[in-house]
């Protein structure tokens, strides 16, 4: 591992994505390895992390399942059409502060923080952003889960 981090610290171009270690050296186990490694990479552009191992990698291993999986991959994507539709259209950035507000747990001010805008801005983009939405309510597990992993999974594929 010091070598891969000496290479990444050498290099600041370079994104590196690990398999699961196996002994499974048929065309199959190779080729998931392969694809292991792949999606360390997705990840690792979407979060900036420049090494990627795919013990590591936590939820975002589920992700790769609904990116697997195109129907799922179509309804994430889908249900985040409007937030979509409106930055493209207003050049807003709903899907971000959507992203981050969620990240920190409905905290307007450390969102605000990340952001680097005023906590009244992130205030407003929230309201509009359940206005598009005025069928959930963000609080709700369901709610939280369907639309964290979808803007999760949305950043990842934005990032190839």
């Amino acid at each position: 591992m010091n070598l891969l981090n000496n290479i990444s610290n050498r290099f600041e171009d370079i994104l590196i994505g690990i398999s699961e270690k196996t002994d499974r050296t048929t065309q199959e186990g190779i080729r998931e390895k392969y694809e292991q490694a792949q999606f360390g990479l997705k990840v690792g552009r979407y979060k900036g992390q420049k090494i990627n191992e795919w013990k590591d990698l936590g939820y975002d291993k589920y992700l790769y399942a609904v990116q697997q999986n195109e129907i799922l991959q179509t309804s994430a994507l889908d249900f985040l059409k409007p937030l979509i539709e409106h930055d493209e259209k207003f050049n807003s950035e709903l899907i971000l502060t959507l992203s981050v507000y969620l990240d920190n747990f409905f905290s307007l001010k450390k969102s605000a923080e990340e952001l680097f805008i005023h906590k009244n801005t992130v205030k407003y983009r929230i309201d509009k952003i359940k206005e598009l939405y005025k069928d959930r309510n963000l609080e709700e597990p369901e709610s939280y889960l369907l639309f964290s992993s979808s803007l999760k999974l949305y950043m990842i594929l934005e990032k190839k």
